[in-house]
């Protein structure tokens, strides 16, 4: 197992396709996916615990948990990656810092606020994409790239 030049361990099959792949990822977690989704119980554990054991990963009910819970939100990511590419980079870190705002306090008013909590938890998928959005974007700035084309109000500025 070793790192590639992004830092990630690079010890998966490559022999997965892309489909086969996508088919691991789709789904999440069964309390959280779509009801009328035709994925039974045994065959989301089975995907979920293929992940883990691809990562060399104990496929204990927790992590199995967990990593359902990931699974759904990189399946929402494909999905709209499809149609938006990477958007979220022309924000940059700011701009990504703004949308997780908006999902917290989306969460907030829907769970806490709010009189009866949504059957869905979208917005806390959304909040997991838009967070690994914001590690990758910090990172990247720390590489000395540039990430995002928004002109935004200097961060070191004292008010």
């Amino acid at each position: 197992m070793c790192e590639d030049e992004d830092g990630f361990l690079d010890d998966l099959d490559d022999e997965e396709s892309p489909e086969e792949m996508r088919a691991l990822t789709q789904g999440g977690y069964p309390h959280l996916q779509d009801p009328n989704s035709p994925t039974s119980q045994p065959e989301e554990d089975a995907r979920i615990s293929a992940v883990l054991e691809a990562l060399h990963v104990s496929a204990t009910q927790e992590n199995r948990a967990q990593m359902g819970v990931y699974l759904q939100a990189f399946g929402v990511f494909l999905e709209r990656n499809k149609r938006h590419k990477a958007g979220w980079r022309v924000a940059g870190v700011m701009g990504i810092l703004v949308d997780i705002r908006k999902k917290t306090e989306r969460l907030w008013t829907e769970f806490v606020l709010g009189d009866t909590p949504p059957d869905d938890v979208d917005s806390a998928v959304d909040l997991i994409n838009y967070t690994a959005f914001f590690v990758q974007a910090v990172g990247e700035e720390k590489s000395g790239r540039t990430v995002g084309t928004w002109q935004w109000p200097s961060r070191n500025r004292q008010e």
